[in-house]
């Protein structure tokens, strides 16, 4: 899932991405990227928790300007466990985690 913010101005602006209203910190998420140089907010993976309105604000000297998107993530995480019995009285086991689907709304 990426989002886009897609700014442009002279000098080029400074992109912020935010999470309902707060600053995200680029450092401590491991499930999102920041790429293209902080244009794209690209969330690995999302979670019925990434639900939220994210928001990329563009400044410069000329001032501001912010887009916003409503992710909203749906469904429940699952563990799906499968297990193989053995002729020699053992068993292995898998256990896959699998998330639900997501749509964004702009």
């Amino acid at each position: 899932m990426s989002l886009e913010c897609d700014a442009r101005g002279d000098p080029e602006p400074v992109i912020t991405w935010l999470k309902d209203g707060e600053v995200m910190d680029k450092n401590s998420l491991r499930h999102i990227r920041f790429l293209s140089g902080g244009r794209v907010l690209q969330i690995i993976a999302a979670k019925v928790d990434d639900t939220a309105t994210y928001s990329c604000l563009a400044e410069n000297v000329a001032g501001q300007e912010q887009r916003r998107f409503q992710l909203n993530v749906h469904g429940k995480d699952l563990v799906h466990h499968t297990c193989i019995h053995t002729h020699m009285h053992t068993h292995i086991c898998t256990h896959t985690q699998t998330y639900g689907d997501f749509f964004s709304k702009i």
